[in-house]
């Protein structure tokens, strides 16, 4: 599922790309994944003054807890990592995200 980034990063980013959980196989649309703005801007950007200037790998953990083809939360929520390639201008800025691959949480 890859996300290309204008401009200011809005919130109007059209993503109807889904995935499948890779431990109880349900779909799991964007909604509920790792985003660019939870990730990169608040995440990256606001932990210090960090710049990076070309295309990197991250590993990003999340829940997986509601279950979209029944329109609820999971009985058992479990944690899953999103493998994450991005790219990032001269400025910092990150100008596409990625999500490669969403395996269960390493521990």
């Amino acid at each position: 599922m890859t996300v290309e980034v204008a401009g200011d990063l809005g919130l109007s980013l059209d993503i109807t790309d889904k995935m499948v959980c890779p431990v109880c196989g349900r779909q799991m649309s964007s909604k509920f994944l790792p985003d660019i703005q939870g990730f990169i801007i608040e995440n990256l950007y606001h932990i210090g003054n960090v710049r990076l200037t070309s295309k990197v790998k991250m590993e990003c953990d999340f829940f997986h807890f509601f279950n979209e083809e029944e329109d609820m939360t999971l009985e058992n929520p479990h944690s899953l990592t999103a493998m994450v390639a991005a790219d990032f201008d001269c400025f910092g800025k990150c100008v596409s995200f990625d999500i490669v691959d969403i395996v269960p949480k390493r521990n």
